[in-house]
């Protein structure tokens, strides 16, 4: 469980690399499925079974096994990313841009208009920051357009309960 809960951190602190992060969800998924059959082949006699072959059929457990075999096995992306961007600092443009007429130092011919345009420097404007945030969401099945983080972390909690139940039934 150590392994699962280390991968899962590395993938939520990559989330804003849009080319780690499908790597760092792959390994996670890869971990917390090694848990669940972990326990199933270790599991023995007929109760221990029949325990967990209800805990197999969790729909959140489903998901994930499912999820885990189309990105391992079939190379298939389950996810996606949302980014969002929040403008910091202002918004308006500073400065003006003026036109005006005046004789030209150059010399014009019968008929000619001279102009000249005269345009004043705007004032500098610090440049637009944009705050950029990527969250990842499922991208299909039960749980699409759900964030990835927080359902694996839900997952995760599941893990942890399921194998104090496991090691109770050992003892």
């Amino acid at each position: 469980m150590d392994d699962a809960q280390a991968a899962r951190s590395e993938m939520a602190a990559a989330q804003a690399d849009t080319t780690l992060f499908p790597r760092r969800f792959v390994a996670c998924m890869a971990f917390l499925i090694r848990v669940g059959t972990t326990i199933d082949d270790e599991a023995k006699g007929r109760k221990f079974r029949a325990w967990w072959k209800a805990i197999a059929a969790d729909p959140l457990h489903v998901y994930m096994r499912d999820t885990r075999h189309a990105e391992l096995k079939r190379g298939e992306s389950t996810r996606t990313a949302q980014h969002q961007a929040a403008l910091a600092g202002q918004l308006g443009f500073a400065g003006s841009l003026t036109a005006t007429r005046r004789p030209a130092s150059r010399a014009v011919g019968p008929g000619q208009v001279a102009q000249n345009i005269q345009r004043e420097q705007p004032t500098r404007v610090p440049p637009r920051v944009f705050n950029v945030t990527t969250s990842w969401l499922f991208a299909r099945g039960a749980y699409a357009g759900q964030d990835v983080v927080p359902l694996i972390d839900q997952y995760v909690a599941q893990l942890v309960t399921v194998l104090r139940q496991a090691e109770a039934l050992t003892d």
